[in-house]
C-alpha cells in the first residue's frame, strides 16, 4: 500500500459499532493500523473520528491510591517503548522525569466479560494526555497468547469536556499511540495517549472521558485481497464509561517561538496535491514541551479536502549530536495554513541544540 493511500484510508471515519463481528473486525484493523504507522518515519498517526460506541455497562468501582506498583516507572515505560520504534536515531531517555508531577494516580475497577478493568493513572499537559489500565483476565479463562494470534486488544474513544457545562467535542481528538507494555501472568498492561488538534484547546481544567468498547485478539489473513482481515476472531465485551477529571497541575513547561522561515512546500506535498514547485510556505512558530512538539506552517489549504496533507519532516539535535526524529504526528487544517504536532520523550531542554523543520535549521542552544 503506498504512503498516500494510507494517509487516505486512516483519515476515513471509524464506523459505528455494531455487531459483535463488526467490532471485532474494527478493533483488530485499528490495531494493525497502528502497527503499520510505526513503520514509517514520518507517519502521520490515524485520527479517531467521533463516533458511536456501545452501551456503557454497569460496572463496580473502588476509587483510591494505586497499591503496589511506580507511577514514575510505569509512565518511563510508556516513553521506551516508544522510543522502540525510533530506529533512526538513538533517542532520549525519560531518564528520572517526575510524571507524577503532572498526573494523578487512579484506582478504577471494572467487571466486563472474563476480565477486570483497572484505570491506574494519568498523565497529562496542555495537549497530551496519557492512561495507563491494566486488564486482569478472570481464573480459569484462557487469555494466554496463542500462535498466530495478535495480542489482545482494547479499543477506546476520548472526548474532553468543560465540567458543568453541555457541549460538543473540544476541538478533535487524535489518537497518537495504544499499545500493549508487558504482561505478567493473567495481567496485561497497556497505555493509550490522546492529543487535541486545535491549538486553543488545552485538557487543563477539562474532564476527560474514556468510552472503552471491546476487547478483542484475531487471527490476521495473509493478503489485502481477503474480504475479511481476520480467519477467526475472540471478544470479550467491556463497554465500560471512565468520566477523569482533570483536577491536578498539568504540564506547563514549554519554549516557544515566533518564526518567519520559508522552504519550498512543493517538496512535501502529496501526489494529489495541485501545489506547484518553488511554492514557498512560512514557519510561523515552534513550541517544544517535555512531552510534545508543535510548529505552524502558513500555507495555501483552499485546494485540500478530506484525507489531504503534507509529509513534512522534523528532527531534534542534541548537544551531544545525538538526532531524534519523531516517528508520527498529527496535522490540523486551518484557513491559513496547518498545525503539526507529534509526540517527544521528555528530557532536559538544556540537552537540545537545533530543530530542523523541512531543511531549515532552528537554533536552540
Amino acid at each position: 500500500m503506498s504512503f498516500n493511500s494510507s494517509f487516505k484510508r486512516e483519515f476515513s471515519d471509524i464506523a459505528p459499532l455494531t455487531d459483535n463481528k463488526t467490532i471485532c473486525r474494527n478493533v483488530i484493523e485499528r490495531a494493525n493500523n497502528m502497527k503499520e504507522n510505526k513503520k514509517i518515519r514520518f507517519g502521520k498517526a490515524w485520527i479517531a473520528a467521533a463516533a458511536v460506541v456501545t452501551a456503557v455497562a454497569a460496572a463496580t468501582v473502588t476509587v483510591g491510591a494505586a497499591n503496589n506498583w511506580d507511577f514514575n516507572a510505569a509512565f518511563r515505560g510508556i516513553f521506551g517503548k516508544m522510543a522502540e520504534v525510533q530506529d533512526e536515531s538513538e533517542p532520549a531517555m525519560a531518564g528520572d522525569y517526575d510524571f507524577l508531577k503532572y498526573g494523578d494516580e487512579l484506582d478504577l475497577w471494572y467487571d466486563c466479560d472474563n476480565f477486570r478493568l483497572n484505570i491506574k493513572g494519568i498523565c497529562a499537559d496542555q495537549t497530551s494526555a496519557y492512561v495507563l489500565y491494566d486488564v486482569v483476565f478472570d481464573e480459569g479463562f484462557d487469555y494466554a497468547p496463542q500462535d498466530g494470534w495478535e495480542d489482545w486488544y482494547l479499543s477506546s474513544i476520548m472526548e474532553v469536556y468543560i465540567p458543568g457545562e453541555e457541549q460538543t467535542l473540544l476541538g478533535r481528538i487524535n489518537v497518537m499511540d495504544h499499545a500493549l507494555l508487558s504482561q505478567n501472568g493473567n495481567v496485561y498492561s497497556y497505555y493509550v495517549m490522546w492529543r487535541l488538534s486545535d491549538a486553543e484547546d488545552t485538557f487543563e481544567g477539562k474532564t476527560v472521558t474514556l468510552d472503552f468498547g471491546n476487547l478483542a485478539r484475531a487471527i490476521p489473513t495473509g493478503s489485502e485481497k481477503d474480504d475479511e482481515p481476520y480467519r477467526e476472531c475472540q471478544s470479550l465485551e467491556c463497554g465500560v464509561h471512565v468520566d477523569i477529571p482533570i483536577d491536578f497541575p498539568i504540564c506547563t513547561e514549554n519554549i516557544t517561538l515566533e518564526l518567519n522561515e520559508t522552504f519550498d512546500i512543493s517538496e512535501y506535498s502529496t501526489q494529489d496535491s495541485p501545489v506547484l514547485p518553488g511554492t514557498e510556505a512560512v514557519i510561523t512558530s515552534l513550541e517544544i514541551t517535555p512531552f510534545n512538539w508543535s510548529y505552524f506552517v502558513e500555507t495555501d489549504t483552499s485546494w485540500m479536502g478530506k484525507g489531504d496533507c503534507y509529509l513534512f519532516e522534523f528532527k531534534v539535535t542534541l548537544k551531544d549530536g545525538r538526532v531524534i526524529y519523531p516517528q508520527e504526528y498529527t496535522q490540523a487544517t486551518t484557513k491559513t495554513g496547518m498545525l503539526t504536532r507529534g509526540a517527544f520523550i521528555p528530557f532536559d531542554y538544556d540537552m537540545i541544540e537545533s530543530a530542523e523543520i523541512c531543511g531549515v535549521t532552528i537554533p536552540l542552544a
